[in-house]
């Protein structure tokens, strides 16, 4: 092989080490808690029934007295299953800060929007806000998935207390 293409090829594996690196550096930040985030968390999982049905896609939210920086909460899944998570920053990991907590739950449905992009654009502003008065008719119709004593933090009758031993909390929102 002539010198030239072994420099070549040498330049060639020398970027691609610096982008692997640079790579491997990255993904490394991203797993690294960030300051303030609890050193402890309690795992927590609520699961929601509506009688003997699992509801799926419920948001649950945990309100106590925890930093305001951390988002603590959950979705349900397919089987009805909220596995709680605590979030500052984009970084998150399984489980709720120690502590006593009140917890809403809320999915909503969502009324089908016919108009595109274009229409909004073309149309007048009159016809603008009449659709959206339509709209939101059309979504006050829908049925409530989940009452709404659970939807409001200063009426939920849902609270956990988080001490030091995992949590499940089973929610049955037809009561």
């Amino acid at each position: 092989m002539p010198p030239f293409e072994r420099i070549l090829n040498m330049k060639r594996f020398l970027e691609l080490l610096c982008v692997v690196a640079i790579c491997l550096s990255l993904s490394a930040c991203g797993k690294t808690k960030p300051k303030g985030f609890p050193e402890k968390l309690v795992p927590v999982t609520v699961k929601v029934v509506n009688g003997d049905q699992p509801v799926e896609g419920v948001r649950v939210v945990c309100f106590g007295k925890i930093d305001q920086s951390l988002v603590c909460g959950g979705l349900t899944d397919t089987s009805g299953v909220a596995t709680l998570l605590t979030d500052l920053g984009g970084y998150s990991e399984s489980g709720v800060p120690a502590g006593e907590y009140k917890l809403t739950l809320n999915k909503e449905v969502i009324a089908e929007d016919l108009w595109t992009a274009d229409d909004y654009v073309k149309k007048s502003m009159g016809e603008k806000n009449k659709h959206s008065r339509e709209l939101q008719a059309a979504r006050d119709k829908l049925p409530k998935i989940v009452p709404q004593k659970y939807t409001l933090v200063g009426g939920t009758p849902l609270s956990v207390n988080a001490a030091s031993d995992p949590v499940t909390l089973d929610v049955d929102i037809s009561k």
